[in-house]
């Protein structure tokens, strides 16, 4: 059964959420980088969080694929791709 716009609109507002904590996660890593001493325990703990965050990311985003009319697929498609690159070339 088709979801209604407005749980399409609830699950692109979760997706906005995790978007912004792999930012969040993102600019962690940059400052992690930098920073002395290094807490490595930290560090895996917040690798293994973004793992679970990627996963709900792709959960979500295969829903709102799957119900979107094809004339807005390609920017949902984009999203998945611009993410995708974040989550594999940044973290």
């Amino acid at each position: 059964m088709a979801l209604s716009e407005n749980e399409v609109k609830a699950l692109r507002n979760k997706r906005g959420l995790i978007k912004g904590q792999i930012t969040r996660l993102v600019t962690f890593l940059d400052d992690f980088e930098r920073k002395e001493p290094k807490d490595y325990i930290y560090l895996e703990t917040k690798v293994e969080q973004s793992v679970q965050k990627c996963e709900n990311f792709d959960n979500i985003q295969f829903e709102i694929e799957t119900n979107t009319d094809e004339p807005n697929l390609e920017k949902e498609y984009t999203d998945r791709f611009n993410f995708e690159d974040k989550c594999i070339y940044k973290c």
